[in-house]
């Protein structure tokens, strides 16, 4: 692609329709192999919400597999909860899973923590 531009006689950003946007959202990631407790989601997202940060990716749902128990549903959604009254709208929550639910528990899970308003 380093050549196009050249062959093109135009910048590669050009190519590829001008500039869209000033800036991208970058995300702290994390918090995989932690306490999974609400109190201490929120320490770690001080720190980095105070480093600038404005989205954090998390996976509050331990160490289940294909299926999420309730008892570890009420944690993620607690955790969630906690970081969505402390930071409100303006920190986007996102989570990841790694791929370790079957798709009707992924809806399942989904419907449970619609109303927390999640990034992904």
């Amino acid at each position: 692609m380093g050549h196009t531009g050249k062959v093109a006689g135009s910048a590669n950003l050009a190519l590829l329709g001008g500039k869209h946007r000033d800036s991208v959202l970058a995300y702290a990631n994390g918090w995989y192999r932690t306490g999974r407790t609400p109190e201490h989601f929120v320490e770690i997202a001080e720190k980095v919400v105070a480093l600038g940060f404005k989205a954090v990716k998390l996976d509050p749902f331990g160490t289940d597999k294909w299926f999420c128990w309730d008892e570890d549903l009420h944690v993620a959604y607690n955790i969630l909860n906690a970081l969505r009254k402390r930071f409100g709208p303006e920190l986007r929550l996102l989570i990841d899973v790694h791929s370790r639910f079957a798709p009707s528990e992924s809806l399942r899970i989904a419907r449970t923590l619609a109303p927390l308003n999640l990034f992904w």
